[in-house]
């Protein structure tokens, strides 16, 4: 059986989920998002909730943060933060506590940022939703939280805007702007699913360290056992809308005792390497040779001209029916290799070649015609989504856009 919340009355609870309960609008493949949930966050421990997509592990987080997403709200329980149910909050008090005493960290830092707002102004947006420090202090703050989540050269990412930062360092600030105003509780929503192994290392790396400094309570979203064995005191794992197992993270691990809570661990990533597939012909489908692609900025009066040699000389080929894999940490080229391929970027030299077509040289309506034949899954969904758009409209784009009835 699962182990329960009350297993833990030996640590002070932060927060304590309830008999929680939020349902979810009318046509939605269930009746509630979560159903029954309790649990407690100790203080200063990281508990680490678990689960695939749809499991209810980030919504329960978001009712906690007052987030709920339109037509989703709670029917039941409570979420108890420091005597009080935070259920019950109206917007304006969710807006006292949320940053103050309860930080978050969001999945997408490209949706959770202001695209047109530099670094630094955003971390000092923190404060002055508080009331706290003056200009010239906030300034100073969010220059010394840059420095402490290790950002690399802070003095110029203060002034950077999202944009002209990696992921791994727009996660960075991310947690920056969580941590500005020492929360008691802090909210970690997937901070690393977007993220390259090696960064992602870092990214846990710097939770952990930052939760044991500042002694911290961390509630940790994932879907990844993997992260749970890096990070995690305790476990909680959901699936669809309810609790499955919840204990402690060594013996959560050890010896599972849900058998959707041992798929989870059996699919973490072993050290073996695996034997390599073989194509099953030698008939050549794309050809790159040469690759070279430069991006170039102008400079200003006070800023120099940059130049950013994204790839260089680069080539393979890939036959029918074989799977290539681009591997690299992030800046390395390889998203930027995949654009070139679609011809989202238009490669400085090199050749590119798909089943003998020049894909290098074509444009207009030639490209036009040629691109359907090429498709790309981009990494963030929303970005690439149009948020105006159903998705059954947009799925159709494709095929309209290339004259198929």
């Amino acid at each position: 059986m699962p182990m329960t919340a009350e297993a833990n009355t030996s640590r002070e609870p932060v927060l304590s989920l309830r008999n929680l309960t939020i349902a979810l609008p009318t046509g939605a493949d269930r009746d509630h998002a979560v159903e029954e949930v309790s649990y407690d966050v100790a203080r200063g421990e990281i508990l680490c909730v678990v689960g695939e997509s749809g499991s209810g592990k980030s919504m329960a987080a978001n009712a906690v943060m007052g987030l709920l997403p339109k037509g989703v709200h709670p029917v039941g329980g409570q979420a108890i933060f420091d005597g009080q149910d935070l259920l019950t909050l109206t917007e304006k008090q969710h807006r006292k506590l949320r940053g103050l005493r309860i930080g978050m960290i969001f999945q997408e830092p490209m949706t959770a940022l202001n695209p047109l707002m530099r670094v630094g102004a955003q971390i000092a947006e923190v404060f002055e939703a508080h009331g706290k420090l003056s200009g010239r202090e906030r300034q100073a703050q969010a220059l010394a939280l840059l420095t402490e989540v290790g950002i690399p050269d802070p003095e110029k990412a203060i002034r950077a805007y999202p944009f002209q930062l990696s992921g791994g360092q727009r996660q960075r600030v991310m947690i920056a702007m969580a941590l500005a105003l020492e929360p008691e509780l802090l909210i970690a929503d997937e901070p690393t699913t977007a993220l390259d192994v090696t960064t992602q290392a870092q990214i846990l790396e710097l939770i952990r360290d930052l939760q044991a400094r500042r002694g911290m309570s961390v509630m940790f979203i994932t879907h990844d056992f993997g992260v749970v064995a890096e990070v995690a005191n305790r476990v909680c794992v959901m699936r669809h809308g309810r609790i499955v197992e919840l204990g402690e993270a060594e013996e959560v691990l050890k010896h599972p005792q849900n058998d959707y809570t041992r798929a989870l661990i059996e699919a973490i990533p072993s050290n073996v390497i695996p034997e390599a597939r073989g194509a099953e012909t030698d008939t050549a489908l794309l050809e790159v040779a040469g690759l070279n692609k430069v991006f170039r900025s102008k400079g200003g009066l006070f800023k120099p001209a940059r130049e950013v040699h994204a790839l260089q000389d680069v080539s393979f080929s890939l036959v029918k029916g074989e799977t290539i894999g681009i591997v690299g940490e992030s800046g390395s080229g390889k998203s930027t290799l995949g654009r070139c391929v679609v011809r989202l970027e238009r490669p400085d030299s090199g050749t590119l070649s798909l089943s003998g077509t020049d894909f290098m040289h074509l444009k207009g309506e030639g490209l036009r015609r040629e691109r359907h034949r090429v498709q790309m899954i981009f990494q963030d969904p929303y970005a690439s989504l149009n948020p105006r758009h159903r998705v059954g409209y947009a799925i159709a784009q494709g095929p309209i856009a290339n004259g198929v009835p």
